[in-house]
C-alpha cells in the first residue's frame, strides 16, 4: 500500500512540474513564440512577461528572453520599445522568417519605466517601410542575469498604397536581362526608401539587371537632385565588385562609374545620397562588347572580383572560356582570372567540380602574380577526376588570383573557392596570447583587431580578445 501511494505521490509531483513547464514554454523559443498574429493594417500591442520564468535561447546577450512572432501583409512603419518595463536595462532582437538578425537595440533615450520615470537604458527602435512578411521579437535583459518584468510594445502603422520596390537586395527594381546594346533611366525619392546599405551613404535604392553576353556599361547619377551620391556594383552574391563617388561632368560629387567588358552574368547597382535624402537619377547603358579581349576575367589587371572576406566564405563563378583569350602562361587553352581578398587566414579549397568541361587546370597566384600553386587532376577531391582542386591551409590573409582553364580544350567551367576562418591566437581562454613571465615591474601593449575574433566570454556582446601573463 506505501508502494502504490507513494507511486501516487511521484506521479502528481512530476505532472505537476511537466504543467509548470508546459505553461512557461510559450515564447521561451524561437520554435515557440508568443504568436500575436496576422496583421493587414495597423495595430498596437503591449505584453509583460517576467524573464526568470524563461530562459537565454536566443544568445546575444547573457540574460533570459522571450519571443514573439507577427506576420503582416502591407508595408507597415515599426515602433518596437520596452517602456514602461521593471527590468531597469533592456535588449531588443528584431528577426526575420528564418530567425536572421535584422535590427536590434540597446539603449534609446525615449522611454519612461514603470515608475513613470525617464530611463535612457530601456530599448526603443524604429523601422521605417517594413515589407511584408513574418517578423519576430526578442525581448531579454541586457547584462547577465538581469532578469524581471520587460513590456514589450509594438506599434504598427500600414502604409497599404506604399511601393518600395527596390528598397532592399531581396527586393530590387528589376530592370531585365539584355543580350544587346541597351539604356535604362529611373528616377526615385529616396525620402520614400530606408537605408539597408551598412556601408556609406544615405537611404538607397536597389536595381537589378542581367547581361547574357559581355558589354561595356555606363553607370550614372548625373542630373540628380542629389548633388552628392555614393554608387555601388554588386555582383550575384552581393559582393561589391566596384564602387564610386562622384566623376559626373559639372558636379564633381555625382556618381559615373565605367567598366568595359563586363561579364554576362547577373548584377545589382546601388545608389544613394552620401549625407542627405533626395531625387536620384539612374541610367544604366550597355553596349555589346563582342572583343573577347575586353572582357572581365581575361587578364589579371582585370579579373572576375569574388569580394574581400573577413569571415568565412563560399563563392562560385561558372565561365565558358571559349569567350575568353589565353592570357596567363599556363595550358595552352582559354583562361578566366578571380580575383578575392581575406582580412585573416584561412583555410581555402578551390575547384572546378560539377564543371562541364572535363578535363581541367587551377593556378593559385598572390598579388603580384607569383605562382603559389596548381593542380591538374585531383581524384580526392571532385568526382570527376578529371577536374582540378587545389586545398591550401591557413593561408595568410591577402590579395590572391584564381586562374581557371582547360587542360587541352575550351569549354564551361565552374569555380569554386572555399574559405574557412581560422580562430586566431586569442580567440579563447585555451588559447590566450601569452605577454609572458614576469618577477618585477613590466608594461605590455598589444593592438588586435576583434572583427577577426569572436564572442567567447560572457560579457559584453561584442568580440573579445583573451591575454595570459605569470
Amino acid at each position: 500500500m506505501k508502494r502504490i501511494k507513494y507511486f501516487y505521490t511521484m506521479l502528481l509531483f512530476l505532472l505537476l512540474i511537466s504543467g509548470k513547464a508546459f505553461s512557461q514554454s510559450v515564447g521561451d523559443t524561437f520554435q515557440n513564440p508568443i504568436n500575436l498574429g496576422t496583421f493587414s493594417d495597423s495595430f498596437e500591442y503591449s505584453n509583460t512577461q517576467n524573464t526568470n520564468n524563461f530562459t537565454n535561447s536566443y544568445g546575444g546577450r547573457p540574460s533570459n528572453d522571450v519571443f514573439y512572432k507577427f506576420t503582416t501583409t502591407t508595408y507597415m512603419n515599426f515602433r518596437f520599445n520596452h517602456c514602461g518595463s521593471q527590468v531597469v536595462d533592456t535588449y531588443l532582437y528584431v528577426l526575420d522568417s528564418t530567425g536572421a538578425l535584422i535590427d536590434d537595440s540597446d539603449d534609446g533615450y525615449s522611454c519612461l519605466d514603470a515608475n513613470g520615470n525617464y530611463n535612457g537604458n530601456l530599448s526603443y527602435r524604429i523601422r521605417l517601410a517594413v515589407r511584408p512578411g513574418t517578423y519576430y521579437v526578442v525581448s531579454k535583459g541586457r547584462n547577465q542575469n538581469e532578469n524581471g518584468y520587460i513590456t514589450t510594445n509594438i506599434q504598427a502603422t500600414a502604409i497599404p498604397n506604399l511601393d518600395i520596390r527596390g528598397n532592399t537586395f531581396e527586393d530590387p527594381i528589376d530592370i531585365g536581362s539584355y543580350n544587346n546594346s541597351f539604356t535604362y533611366t529611373d528616377t526615385q525619392n529616396t525620402n520614400n526608401f530606408t537605408k539597408n546599405w551598412t556601408g556609406l551613404g544615405d537611404n538607397d535604392v536597389y536595381y537589378k539587371f542581367t547581361i547574357s553576353t559581355s558589354m561595356d556599361l555606363v553607370f550614372s547619377h548625373c542630373g540628380s537632385g542629389l548633388a552628392d551620391t555614393y554608387m555601388y556594383l554588386l555582383n550575384s552574391s552581393g559582393s561589391v565588385i566596384r564602387a564610386t563617388s562622384g566623376g559626373c561632368s559639372g558636379s564633381s560629387y555625382q556618381s559615373y562609374m565605367v567598366w568595359d567588358g563586363l561579364s554576362a552574368g547577373t548584377y545589382y547597382l546601388v545608389g544613394m545620397g552620401s549625407i542627405t535624402k533626395g531625387i536620384l537619377k539612374t541610367q544604366i547603358t550597355g553596349t555589346s562588347n563582342t572583343n573577347p579581349t575586353n572582357v572581365t576575367g581575361d587578364t589579371m589587371s582585370d579579373p572576375i572580383e569574388a569580394g574581400t572576406f573577413s569571415s568565412s566564405f563560399n563563392y562560385s563563378d561558372t565561365r565558358n572560356t571559349t569567350s575568353f583569350s589565353n592570357q596567363y602562361n599556363g595550358r595552352p587553352t582559354n583562361d578566366v582570372f578571380c580575383k578575392f581578398v581575406t582580412t585573416q587566414a584561412m583555410d581555402v579549397v578551390i575547384s572546378t567540380c560539377g564543371s562541364a568541361l572535363n578535363d581541367t587546370y587551377l593556378h593559385l597566384l598572390d598579388i603580384s602574380g607569383n605562382m603559389i600553386t596548381y593542380d591538374d587532376d585531383n581524384s580526392s577531391g571532385c568526382t570527376n577526376a578529371g577536374h582540378a582542386y587545389i586545398s591550401q591551409s591557413n593561408l595568410p590573409a591577402g590579395t590572391y588570383y584564381v586562374v581557371s582553364e582547360g587542360y587541352g580544350s575550351n569549354g564551361s567551367i565552374t569555380t569554386t573557392i572555399t574559405g574557412t576562418a581560422q580562430a586566431p591566437s586569442g580567440d579563447t581562454r585555451a588559447d590566450a596570447i601569452n605577454a609572458g613571465t614576469f618577477s618585477s615591474g613590466f608594461t605590455y601593449s598589444d593592438t588586435r583587431n576583434t572583427t577577426n575574433y569572436t564572442n567567447q566570454y560572457n560579457g559584453q556582446a561584442s568580440n573579445d580578445v583573451f591575454y595570459k601573463f605569470v
